[in-house]
């Protein structure tokens, strides 16, 4: 059996206390079937629930997979703020 680890356990993010990611349009979202968004993002930052999409910004790679992965291009997504985000140390 393999067992599959975190793989944001090897990216150091920096976390803003403000999100750099949400929705354009919460009544778009709710319309959605098939909720691609959960299969596009690397880092798994989007995850239906019961009061409906949870964006946990606070995984997010900057890789840009949401902007397209959306059918509704509902999605709206910035880089952090100076200082936030993946941080880039030797």
């Amino acid at each position: 059996m393999v067992q599959h680890q975190d793989p944001l356990q090897y990216i150091k993010i920096r976390i803003d206390d403000r999100p750099h990611i949400h929705q354009i349009d919460r009544d778009r979202c709710t319309k959605c079937q098939t909720h691609p968004c959960e299969l596009f993002c690397p880092s798994q930052v989007f995850e239906w629930g019961e009061k409906g999409l949870n964006i946990q910004y606070q995984r997010c790679v900057e890789c840009g997979a949401c902007l397209r992965g959306c059918p509704h291009a509902n999605i709206h997504w910035d880089y952090p703020r100076a200082g936030f985000g993946i941080a880039h140390e030797l």
